[in-house]
Order: structure tokens, then sequence, then C-alpha cells
């Protein structure tokens, strides 16, 4: 019993000092058995400040926020002091101007590093918004101590404590210190989001995957991959830093994972002029192309009805999206808005959603309204009310290709709730009449170099809405 007691223990303390395990295969600064808990602990921290402390130009820091991943540059000194620089675009002054903050690594839950005196890592934590750009209780949702997850290959890959942020740190370069000391940090995002915009980088492997990426700012990308073996797919949102050292590349702190294949980056061509490759996590190539078209993902694959686990379920009509639907009608919120108003009813707001959905009498293309509104009852048309009754539309539809892309809708309309109310006093008339006995088809498109646009495919995340619409055939 004894024996089987010490048993226990010891592998109880080895569960506990696992998280303090390996600092890299360049460094081995695990002691022997023979030291105790409080040395070994000690001794592991103190590497990895010897290692902060080691690289000659400093490192390279991309902190997670609600905004992306803002990057910094920081050079550890032997006096617990850091010295940063930032790409915050709310400080564009800072460019150019370093700041200090004491730093201290701490044996908490985990080997964290704490930077503890007020700095530029400091303001994207402020709870001032007009300090941090944020929110004014969380600042942009980020941290400022972060836990050593693991260090491999000259990087630290970090979690904040309390938002659990990414944090990565890379040793930086002889050329990416002078980039920082240029400027660069805050000015190549910049460049980045006005060369790309409105292109699609692509990159079509020979397993079936095809990935699509969008630069939206100086930080984020739309990501959207597709596997035509599988049938499966993901859209998201994922961020970018641009690299400093020269090169023109940008890097992927959240890499675009598929399964088959995740890529971490994208190679810049200075002769070219353009992005010709992505990098892939096992640090290989594979040829990228740049181009206005959009992706040519199977939209028959990817768009279901609503409850089938597809990627796109729903549709909607953006405010100010060219359309085919007449002038004064129901596109926009002012039109709807002013609808109501003929029937002196105040419409304060509204949520329209357009889906495909499947009913005991087989499909249906629904549109659903819900008003929040002041005004006379609609059923009584005595006392003020707040409360108008949801709606809805269903047409059904008979689809005319394999690919259920090509529908046409039926004369009659199913009308639930206060469908008819609506329709009856030509709130919802035009709109509604406007989808009935007609042919569309759904397609990709460039939405803003298209004609004829009614609504849009959009998914089921925030992240992405691709450039797809519902056109009359």
């Amino acid at each position: 019993m004894k024996n089987m007691k010490q048993r226990k223990f010891i592998q109880l303390m080895f569960i506990l000092l696992l998280p303090f395990v390996g600092i890299s295969c360049e460094k081995e600064v695990v002691s022997g058995l023979d030291n105790s808990v409080d040395a070994r602990i000690n001794e592991i921290i103190n590497g990895y400040v010897d290692e902060l402390k080691s690289s000659e130009y400093g490192w390279m820091a991309s902190i997670g926020t609600s905004e992306g991943y803002y990057r910094f540059h920081m050079t550890f000194q032997d006096d617990n002091k850091v010295v940063m620089f930032t790409d915050n675009p709310e400080y564009p002054g800072f460019d150019v101007i370093p700041d200090s903050s004491t730093y201290a690594f701490k044996a908490l839950q985990r080997p964290t590093l704490i930077f503890d005196t007020y700095s530029y890592m400091h303001l994207i934590n402020d709870p001032n918004a007009d300090i941090s750009g944020g929110s004014n209780t969380q600042g942009l949702y980020t941290d400022f101590e972060f836990e050593v997850e693991k260090y491999e290959d000259g990087i630290f890959y970090m979690a904040g404590r309390f938002n659990k942020v990414k944090a990565i740190f890379k040793k930086a370069s002889k050329e990416d210190k002078a980039g920082v000391e240029e400027g660069l940090m805050m000015q190549l995002p910049e460049q980045v989001q006005q060369k790309m915009a409105n292109k699609y980088i692509k990159y079509t492997a020979e397993n079936g995957v095809e990935i699509a990426i969008k630069v939206v700012n100086n930080r984020s990308l739309y990501s959207f991959w597709f596997n035509d073996k599988t049938g499966m797919g993901e859209d998201s949102q994922k961020y970018y830093n641009a690299e400093v050292d020269g090169s023109g590349d940008l890097f992927f702190p959240e890499p675009i994972s598929t399964g088959p294949v995740s890529v971490t980056g994208l190679k810049y061509d200075k002769n070219k002029e353009q992005f010709t490759d992505f990098y892939t996590s096992e640090n290989k190539l594979v040829e990228a192309t740049v181009s206005n078209d959009p992706p040519s993902l199977p939209l028959s694959k990817i768009f279901g009805y609503a409850g089938d686990g597809k990627m796109f379920e729903g549709l909607v009509c953006p405010p100010g999206l060219t359309s085919s639907l007449p002038a004064g009608d129901a596109k926009d919120a002012l039109g709807l808005q002013l609808k109501f108003a003929v029937q002196k009813i105040l419409c304060i707001g509204y949520d329209v959603h357009y889906t495909f959905v499947r009913t005991v009498s087989g499909p249906e293309f629904q549109i659903y309204i819900l008003p929040v509104a002041i005004g006379l009852d609609i059923y009584e048309g005595k006392t003020l009310t707040t409360s108008y009754p949801a709606a809805t539309y269903g047409f059904p539809v008979t689809y005319s290709d394999d690919n259920y892309l090509t529908f046409s809708t039926s004369k009659t309309v199913r009308m639930r709730g206060g469908a008819q109310i609506y329709y009856d006093l030509n709130i919802m008339t035009q709109l509604v009449d406007l989808f009935t006995d007609k042919t569309f088809e759904i397609r990709w498109s460039n939405v803003g170099a298209s004609t004829g646009l009614i609504i849009q495919l959009v998914s089921q995340s925030d992240g992405f809405a691709p450039p797809a619409i519902l056109q009359q055939h």
C-alpha cells in the first residue's frame, strides 16, 4: 500500500510538471530529477528569459485582439525592461517612436510573461474607448499577461491569461528591425489593403480542396475553402500581418486549415509585384492565383435548406445593393419603413430573412418579417401597441436542374402569421408579387459589377458573405 501511494504521488507530480516541460530542442532547460520542484521551475523560467534577451534583433510579436492581430517589435534587456514599437493605427505618430515597459516572468499556472508597467501593450487593453479604440470596459479584449504554451523553432506560442487571446513571438531578423525603425509596421498593412482591394487569392489542390481569401482591411481576411471530395468546407474571418523585412510577404497568425492542407501565409514576388504562392504548415510553397474573379466553388454543394448543416442557408438584401426591384419598393430599410408610415405605423426596425426550407407540402422559398413598430393596433385600429405579429410568406418552388440552383415559384403564396394583413395594407405587396410565379437562378457573381441583383447569398458566420446572388432567370 505504501509503494502504491508513492507511485501515485510521483505520477501526480509528473502531471503537474507537464506544462513546464520542454523549451525547445535548440536549448534544453529542464533540469535533472535531483533538484527541488521550485528549482526546476525557476530554471525553466530563467531559460525563457535568457531566450528573450538573447535575440540580437529582438522579437516580432503578434497579439490577438477583437480587431485582429496587433504587431509589436520588442527588445528584452538585462534590467527587466523591454523596448517596443507598435503598429497601432490609433497612434500613427508612434510609428518610429519606441516605448518601454518593465516585464517579469512568473510561475503562475504556467510560466507567464507579464508586462507590468503602462506601455504600448496597455493601450489596447485600456478600458477607456478613447484610448484603446475598443469598448469602454474591456478595450480590445486582449491581454498583457501571457502564459507560455510552447517554444519551438525560435517561436513562443502563448495565450492571454484573462481573454485567452493568442500571442506569437518570433525571433526578428536584422531586416525586421530595420523595417520597424523605418515605420513599416504601420505603412505596409495600409498598402496591402489598397493593393488587394476586390482581389481574390486562390489555391486549388490536387486532392479537391479549393481555398480563396480576400483582404478586408489592414488586419483581416475573409477565408473560404471547400473540399470537393468530402463535400466539406468552411468560411471564417482570419487575420494577417505584413512582414516588415522587405520581402512583402504576409503572415497568418491563425493558419487556414482544410484538413489535407494548412496555409500559414503568402509569398510576394517583387519582380511580378504580386503574391504568387501560399506558405504551408510544412514550410512548402504552393502556387496561388490572384484575380478579380470570385471562387468557382460548387454552390449546389454548399448551399442548402435551413437545418441541413450546409455552409450557406440564407439570403439577404443588403442596403444599397443594385437591384431590379422597382424604384420606391421595399428593397431597403427606408422603402419598407415608408410603407409602414403610410398606414400610420412608425416602424423603428425589423428583421427580414430569406431562406429555403422543407415543409410537409414540399420545398419553399420563404420571406420572414418581424417588425418593431409603434402605431395603431393593426387588428383593431384603436389602441397604441408595440406588438406587431411576425409574418411568413411561403413560395412553393420547383427545381429545374439537377444542381438545385435554378427554381420556379408557384402562383400561390402561403401566408402565415400577420402575412395577409401586411399584404392587404400594401406593406409587403410589391415585394411578395415580385417573387410570385418567377424563375430564379443562384449563381456566383461580382456583386459590384452585376445588374439585376435581388438578394445575396450569405453565410452562417458573420465573417464572409461570398459573392453569390439570386437573380431572375
